[in-house]
């Protein structure tokens, strides 16, 4: 699976332990709501966007990527 592809199912994971949405998180970080929602559609993500995320989850750029989806064996190359 291609790398964005794994961190647009990160991001659904971490929805679903913190029991929000995609739109919650994009109104806490103060981002634009379809920034969350266009993801599954793009081909790149800025990390400083992930960083973003991850302040408005109150989580580290660590435990964003601690998740078996970004075992090297997961990620294809483009």
């Amino acid at each position: 699976m291609l790398l964005i592809q794994l961190v647009d199912k990160r991001i659904d994971e971490l929805c679903d332990k913190f029991a929000v949405t995609r739109y919650k998180i994009a109104k806490k970080a103060g981002m634009n709501t379809s920034t969350l929602s266009e993801i599954k559609n793009s081909q790149t993500i800025k990390l400083e966007t992930i960083l973003i995320i991850c302040d408005a989850l109150e989580i580290t750029l660590k435990e964003f990527f601690e998740s078996s989806l970004f075992a090297r064996a997961n990620i294809d190359l483009l």
